[in-house]
């Protein structure tokens, strides 16, 4: 965003690597018939899938961290999370995007030379 790359210039400066990441694949998947994994899918299906995936990856975005940490806290105490049928989709779909994010963050609790490697190459990613 601060060096006013094309990305974040395309994506509103929000959440720019991991919008572009769900679109990339999107393109990719779409255009061809060999990786299309969607084209004998009806509608509503696709459209299922395509908002899982695009709510879970953004929820890999660190500035979306801590919102999504209190969101959890809040409904895991309220006393109906995930027994309300008119909660069920917002909490599985927070259950889903916060798992997601963990598995996004856990490099450091890997063994060290698990960690330094993939910690190495997000380096160059953003650097």
């Amino acid at each position: 965003v601060k060096s006013r790359h094309p990305y974040a210039v395309r994506y509103n400066d929000t959440s720019v690597l991991e919008m572009h990441h769900v679109a990339a694949s999107y393109r990719i998947i779409l255009e061809s018939t060999e990786c299309n994994i969607f084209q004998s899918m009806k509608d509503n299906s696709y459209l299922n899938i395509r908002s899982v995936v695009v709510s879970t990856v953004l929820a890999t975005d660190m500035s979306h961290h801590f919102a999504e940490l209190g969101k959890l806290k809040s409904r895991s105490v309220s006393g109906n999370f995930l027994k309300s049928e008119a909660d069920m989709k917002g909490d599985r779909s927070l259950i889903l995007n916060v798992a997601v994010h963990a598995c996004d963050i856990s490099n450091p609790a890997k063994s060290i030379s698990t960690y330094v490697y993939w910690a190495e190459r997000a380096m160059k990613e953003f650097f």
